[in-house]
């Protein structure tokens, strides 16, 4: 079998994979996150059987690098080293190291254009299905959930007030485990959402049809009441202005600009506040998400500065929780700061080794996003990476105040479009599409 047939049906899965664990997210069923981890392995080794069967001299290509390596089994060993908890850890380590098989299996498939741009439109048409089942959600099923949640005699009353100030609220939530986890999914697709319109535009069929997940999408987001989503949404969409449109002396206007851009966000989240029943700005309010997250950062704070060396273990954040918790915090399984929540878990070590991993990658996308916007002549190639590199940042972004790369769910798209948005540009006197390996400069960055 060719090469190329080969990787096209690999990535043809990985795509599954990804679908499947937004339909029936691996953070609420068990078994579709084990589906994803084995599946991934799979293909890995099927991907290196058929090199070494067919292209031993291009095998070095696709294996994980050195420092990539050292620097999982660093965030491994200082998880489970010491803890005492190591059922929490485990899970969590096969979970990061599906995330980086999933990475350098994407970064060196040989794929075309079509393929990214079909799992785009997938993907669109996945959220139309999502989000409809939320608004379902909300006309129909929380009278449903709430009858359930009357019903059971194995929750204890606070649990059960739990649950139904959550169904009260009227969040949508849709197939995820929380509200905003849906607003964190439809901000990482409506940049790409974009994408499509923009290149429909000549084309009034198609714009209709790429409007429709997008004004979806939109709704979903007000429906959930997520600053997270708003804040990450937007300032993705900045960050990316920034990065790529900014030059020396026009400074006047891109201020205006962003002017503009933080005007609409301080209505989004003034809308939310109203939705919810609150001012996002009163810190006092008991249910206020600010208030709650920063609380959740000192305890994920204090707990990595007592652990500072080796953490206090993958997954044990929520362990130890109630040992660090402070007046006004709820009890939680998350930090709701992924960052913050590495640096209680893995120590600095780990969260140090980390950064050097993805800031490198990080400075290599924008150049490339860059010199692909400013040389690339055709309107479809131009967009796609700056797209891509959007969705990134909104992923990035959300993990700095929601819990995106310990759910499945988000954390599998994430690298998923991390791992296709670092490989695809224009480089140097080439015009065409290509991808590249971080190894290139990586001893000059390092």
């Amino acid at each position: 079998m060719k090469a190329e047939r080969t990787d096209s049906i690999i990535f043809s899965f990985l795509c599954l994979v990804i679908c499947v664990n937004l339909i029936l997210p691996g953070e609420i069923y068990s078994t579709t996150r084990y589906i994803a981890n084995i599946l991934v392995f799979l293909l890995f080794f099927i991907k290196v059987s058929h090199l070494l069967q067919y292209q031993k001299d291009r095998l070095p290509l696709y294996l994980p690098k050195k420092r990539l390596v050292v620097a999982f089994l660093l965030v491994g060993v200082v998880s489970t080293w010491g803890s005492t908890y190591y059922h929490h850890s485990r899970g969590y380590v096969w979970l990061f190291l599906t995330y980086f098989l999933l990475y350098f299996l994407l970064q060196n498939l040989r794929l075309g254009e079509g393929e990214m741009s079909l799992f785009i439109r997938v993907l669109l048409f996945l959220t139309i299905a999502i989000v409809l089942y939320g608004f379902y959600q909300y006309l129909f099923n929380f009278e449903i959930i709430q009858k359930t949640v009357e019903r059971l005699d194995y929750l204890s009353p606070e649990q059960k007030e739990m649950i139904l100030r959550r169904i009260f609220s009227g969040r949508i939530f849709s197939t995820f485990a929380l509200p905003t986890t849906l607003a964190g999914y439809v901000a990482m697709v409506i940049p790409l959402n974009i994408y499509c319109l923009a290149i429909s535009l000549k084309r009034a069929r198609v714009f209709i049809l790429y409007l429709i997940p997008l004004i979806f999408s939109l709704v979903a987001l007000m429906m959930t009441a997520s600053f997270g989503g708003l804040v990450s949404l937007v300032g993705g969409m900045i960050l990316t202005f920034l990065v790529v449109f900014y030059k020396r002396g026009k400074l006047r206007s891109f201020l205006l600009r962003v002017l503009i851009v933080l005007i609409i966000l301080a209505v989004g989240l003034w809308a939310i506040g109203r939705f919810r029943g609150f001012n996002l700005w009163d810190l006092s309010a008991g249910e206020n998400p600010i208030r709650l997250r920063l609380l959740n950062w000192q305890v994920g704070y204090d707990m990595g500065k007592d652990h500072w060396l080796k953490g206090v273990g993958l997954g044990n954040y929520g362990t130890l929780f109630p040992l660090y918790k402070v007046p006004g915090s709820q009890d939680t399984q998350f930090a709701h700061n992924s960052l913050v929540q590495l640096f209680s878990e893995v120590g600095l070590p780990g969260v140090a080794v980390l950064l050097l991993v993805i800031i490198p990658l990080l400075w290599r996308m924008v150049s490339n996003v860059r010199r692909s916007y400013h040389q690339e002549r055709q309107w479809e190639r131009r967009l796609l990476p700056l797209a891509l590199l959007t969705s990134i940042f909104v992923f990035l972004l959300h993990n700095l105040i929601e819990i995106n790369l310990y759910f499945p769910s988000l954390g599998l798209l994430g690298i998923f479009l991390l791992a296709l948005g670092t490989r695809y540009g224009v480089s140097e006197g080439d015009d065409k599409m290509r991808s590249w390996s971080l190894s290139e400069r990586g001893k000059k960055l390092l």
